[in-house]
This record gives structure tokens, sequence and C-alpha cells, in this order.
């Protein structure tokens, strides 16, 4: 009867550590789809396909590196940079591709626990590798951003732009925190969707305009979405990928002037569609592609009365026009929805 009860409970702990070993081995609920995805895209060596919530190691994460890179551009990394502290090949590829670096005297410390800085270092040298291009340079916005080592500074705000690494929850980086397997694949994952895919979507700065929305992937132009100038100008819409200028949308300045229609590529101006002044007259028609000038359309006053406007090439023709109520009833509800937009995105940084 013992031996009947011992020979039980034994089974019962069997199943019970295979069980626990099962869990732990998993990724977690919210990792599972993408750590399998980059499994199946051959970025997760064998090695690294369990025991997802453990701490990344310097080594392991070279390793995904390496298996990013040699999958987006179709070939193996033909060069080695040794260390005293290793043999392993992918520390050897990663160092000679420049996205790892040693620690000092030759070594590498490849067992070393990955901090999320480094991590965030990595990332941002791996980026142009498989990309062409990288994210720009804009500070991190965390609540622990002194925290961050200054060498790590930059990379981090690039990842935190390219919604390639974020928070670990109120705001925080926790620079110096443990990076899991599960962390390190999915960023891993997400720098190649976007270099499988055409578009996709991030928040970043450029030359002071933020941008937030649609982005080619090829050339990481920006092609649809929120630009924000601070104490200049706001838009929404749709940009030219080659000039990088706005084209069909609307934006306001802090003048107060707003315009809604169509743009030139390569000038900027407006060419067509409504154009509301700071005295809060609108004009609807066309303009000038060269300088913005109003040319053929219709102005409407202040007053409630209008004036259709001509211009031959030589003078600019006025005539009165009636039903003038009637006729801005439409554009004065497109300016109207686009100013309560916009009046939620002030010109003014917070």
């Amino acid at each position: 009867m013992i031996k009947r009860i011992t020979t039980a409970l034994l089974v019962l702990l069997v199943s019970f550590l295979v069980t626990s070993l099962t869990i732990v081995a998993a990724p977690s609920n919210w990792a599972a789809e993408f750590v399998e995805l980059a499994a199946n895209a051959g970025l997760v060596p064998q090695n690294l396909q369990s025991n997802y919530q453990q701490p990344t190691t310097r080594a392991e994460f070279a390793a995904l590196a390496v298996a990013l890179y040699e999958t987006i551009n179709n070939r193996e990394i033909a060069g080695r940079i040794a260390f005293n502290d290793t043999n392993d090949i992918n520390v050897q590829k990663a160092s000679y591709i420049g996205v790892v670096s040693g620690v000092g005297e030759g070594n590498f410390a490849p067992d070393n626990p990955l901090t999320r800085e480094q991590a965030a270092v990595v990332l941002s040298h791996l980026t142009p590798l498989v990309l062409g291009w990288n994210f720009s340079a804009s500070p991190p916005r965390f609540s622990d951003n002194g925290a961050i080592s200054p060498w790590a500074l930059e990379a981090v705000g690039k990842m935190q732009a390219g919604n390639i690494m974020g928070g670990v929850g109120n705001n925080m980086f926790d620079p110096l925190g443990i990076y899991t397997r599960e962390d390190s694949i999915i960023t891993i994952w997400q720098l190649y969707e976007i270099a499988a895919l055409p578009l996709f979507y991030a928040e970043l700065e450029r030359n002071g305009i933020t941008l937030r929305g649609i982005f080619n992937s090829e050339t990481g132009s920006f092609q649809e979405g929120f630009a924000y100038m601070p104490y200049q100008w706001v838009a929404d819409g749709v940009f030219c990928p080659e000039t990088g200028m706005f084209l069909i949308g609307a934006r306001l300045f802090n003048i107060g002037r707003l315009e809604i229609g169509t743009f030139h590529p390569v000038t900027g101006h407006m060419t067509e569609g409504i154009q509301r002044s700071a005295d809060g007259t609108v004009f609807v028609g066309l303009f000038d592609e060269n300088d913005g000038r109003r040319t053929n359309g219709t102005l409407f006053r202040t007053d409630g009365s209008a004036v259709s406007t001509f211009f031959d090439g030589t003078h600019t023709h006025v005539t009165e026009t009636e039903n003038a109520g009637e006729l801005f009833a439409p554009f004065g509800e497109s300016i109207e929805i686009m100013l309560s937009i916009f009046r939620n995105t002030s010109l003014r940084r917070d």
C-alpha cells in the first residue's frame, strides 16, 4: 500500500515538474504570436527557442542580430573578429559588421546578461544594416532618462522613435534592467517586419519636425499622417515620398491661416483648395504653384458676401457673387472640422 502511494506521489511530482518546466519554457501570452512568427522566419536559433523569460546574454543577442542580418541580406557574414574569451562564431560575425563590441582587453563577456540600454545600442547599429537607413536621433521621452548612460542615450531615443523598444511601465525605460529572450526576439522581429513590408507606422522627429504616421520601409520617407513644426505649423495628410513636401490634406499655420487641398510637391504651395485667412475671410479655388498667390475662385467675406476672381495672366477680374451663404456652407463645415482637429494639437510645444 505504501509503495503504491509512493509511486502515485512520484508520478504526480514528475507530472507537476514537467508541466512547470513547460510553462517556464514557453513564451508569455503577449509574446507567443511574435516569437512563433520570428522562429518561422528563421530569425531564432534553435538554442534560443526555449526558456523565453530568462535574461538574454550578450552572445545570444549577437546570434539574433546575425540571424536577422543574414536573412535580410541573403548572405553569410564572411568576416570575423576574434575575442580572448569566446569562440562563438556569431559573436565574431556581429563584431565584424559593427553591431557589437567588446568589454576591453580583447574580451567580449559572452555570458553576461544583456541590459536594456545595451540592447538599444546593438539595435541602433543593426538598423541601418538591415533597412538601409536609421531612425532619426530623437531624445528619449522616459521619466528615468537621467539613468540612461550617455553612450546609450541616442540609441534609446532612436529605438523609442521607431517603436522598436518601449518602456517597462510608468514611463520608465529601466536602462540597466534585464532583456529577456522573448524581449530580444520580438525586437528582432519588429525590425524584420519593417524590412519585409513596404510600409510601417512610427513616430519620430526629423529636423525639428515631429512625424507620426506611415513611412516607406525602403527609403524611410514619411508618406502619410501627422506632421508638426513647433511654433510654426501642423499638418495632417499625404506627403511626397521624393521631396517630403505636403501633397494632400490640411495644414494650419501659427499666424492663423488654414489650408485644405492639394499642394505642389516641390514648392509646397497650395495649388487648389480652401484657404481661410487669419482675418476670417475664405478663398476657394486655384492658387499659383510658384508663390501661392490666389488666382481663380471665390472669396467669401466675413460679412456674408462673396466675390469671384479670375486672373487672365496680367490682371485679376472681380465680380460680386450671389447666394454667398449657400455656396459657403459646405466649405464652412470642412473648415470647422479641421479647426476642431487642430485645436487638440497646439502650435506650441508642451
